[in-house]
């Protein structure tokens, strides 16, 4: 869990650092921690919201901060139009 509240940080800098402003007070990441029940279930889905974001991690595989710090800067500024 500390691994994503750090990217979420990390990508909120980045947002600032590019566009030069974050336009909402607080953003809220909802993760749920899931291990899959078979190969066949991958949880490949992730939701973006105005102020926070719905995604998923799988326990089942080596945490890496890179990739989602992609997905958690995509879903913010998606969002707020940074794209």
């Amino acid at each position: 869990m500390e691994g994503i509240g750090n990217t979420g940080l990390l990508s909120l800098q980045k947002l600032a650092d590019y566009f030069g402003y974050i336009p909402m007070p607080h953003y809220t990441l909802v993760y749920e921690f899931l291990k899959p029940i078979s190969e066949r279930h991958d949880y490949g889905f992730n939701m973006e919201h105005l102020n926070s974001m719905t995604a998923h991690r799988d326990i089942s595989q080596e945490y890496n901060p890179n990739r989602d710090l992609g997905t958690i800067i995509h879903h913010i500024g998606t969002i707020h139009g940074f794209h």
